[in-house]
């Protein structure tokens, strides 16, 4: 369930991006932090102002989906209804929070989100506000750090990967290229979770 609080969120800051999307009494804004990770917890933050000097009751859909490239839809993620009522002159907000078990493995390609909120009229459904964000997962890092042996005749090199699927990934290839190598160098090896591989 989603639930709208009266106060604004500490966790949400000026490094946050979204627009706003502006009516004449309503704002309607989805937020997102400035990274998100594939693998890692996808927060939206949806935030709805009342202008005006009355109290404003009505439906709010919050919606989230997985997208190709080319914006069609892919699967369904998240679906909440629910009544919210705000004071006049006032903001209430709620965060969506969904974990990498509830999106993984339903993402498109390009791993791209889309969230969607509606707000609508309690007694014929009519459209008030709308917004539409889209968040794109960043994919893991990778951490390569090398060092010369005492002689100086071999380069060892750790890498460090955190796999953020629930399955081992089977085809992971270090490749190594130089412009005095003679030939290049294929290391191939499994990742099941965080793993430091060494060459």
């Amino acid at each position: 369930m989603c639930v709208f609080n009266a106060e604004q969120s500490n966790e949400i800051s000026e490094n946050d991006y979204g627009t706003i999307l502006f009516w004449n009494f309503l704002e309607l804004e989805i937020s997102f932090p400035p990274h998100t990770r594939l693998g890692e917890e996808l927060i939206a933050y949806v935030i709805m102002r009342n202008n005006l000097e009355e109290r404003l009751k009505y439906n709010i859909d919050l919606l989230a989906h997985s997208i190709y490239n080319n914006g069609q839809k892919y699967r369904d993620l998240y679906h909440c209804r629910q009544i919210v009522e705000i004071e006049p002159s006032t903001e209430i907000w709620t965060r969506l929070e969904l974990q990498p078990k509830q999106y993984i493995r339903k993402l498109a390609t390009f791993a791209t989100v889309e969230f969607q909120a509606f707000v609508t009229e309690l007694d014929d459904g009519k459209l008030v506000a709308f917004k539409i964000e889209k968040v794109s997962l960043e994919n893991p890092k990778m951490k390569l750090t090398w060092y010369l042996s005492e002689d100086g005749s071999a380069l060892n090199i750790n890498a460090i990967f955190k796999n953020p699927l629930d399955v081992t990934l089977t085809n992971c290839k270090l490749k190594i290229s130089g412009t005095r190598m003679h030939t290049r160098q294929e290391y191939e090896y499994q990742c099941s979770n965080e793993r430091n591989v060494k060459t």
